[in-house]
């Protein structure tokens, strides 16, 4: 079954998609068929193996946290990523064009306010990996030079919705908790 999907992404594409990103949208599609996601307000979140849909939670918060803090970056991030990957992965997060894919990859909590630290990483990874969809939908072409500016950007973006976070010691008065 991957086989031919992974054929049918690459014709439909029409270009050499890196083997890494075949088989997580095979994995994607594996998922949504045996029901190891949910669906958030048009975003469907996916939790690959090892992983449950119980581990979403943090992912489902963090949207519901951007919603609240940043109406402009949740529509955007709405608009630009239909799936959300919860899987292992090299990188910390990613975005892939076809499918309007975001991958996270599972962060383990570091303190005391650790459940809150990583939901606040989440809503950031999500707004940078949004950015990216923005960019890439406005790009006409991909060159080397853009990569490394639409990082830049990417970047920017995430660490300014980061500054509108409250610190840790807020989290309670301001009802994040």
């Amino acid at each position: 079954m991957h086989t031919a999907l992974q054929v049918a992404i690459r014709r439909y594409c029409r270009l050499s998609v890196p083997n890494e990103l075949v088989q997580l949208v095979s994995l994607t599609v594996a998922s949504l068929l045996t029901k190891q996601s949910i669906k958030h307000r048009g975003i469907t979140l996916i939790a690959l193996p090892p992983y449950r849909v119980d581990s979403l939670i943090q992912v489902v918060t963090a949207l519901e946290l951007l919603e609240r803090t940043d109406d402009r970056r949740y529509r955007r991030v709405q608009r630009f990523v239909k799936r959300i990957v919860l899987c292992d992965s090299r990188l910390q997060a990613f975005y892939s064009l076809i499918g309007r894919i975001c991958g996270l990859t599972k962060t383990p909590p570091p303190s005391k306010y650790a459940d809150q630290l990583v939901v606040y990483r989440y809503a950031a990874l999500l707004v940078h990996e949004a950015t990216h969809g923005l960019v890439l939908a406005k790009a006409h072409c991909c060159t080397s030079g853009l990569s490394e500016r639409a990082e830049k950007i990417c970047t920017a973006e995430h660490k300014r919705y980061a500054r509108k976070l409250p610190p840790k010691g807020d989290l309670e008065r301001r009802g994040l908790e």
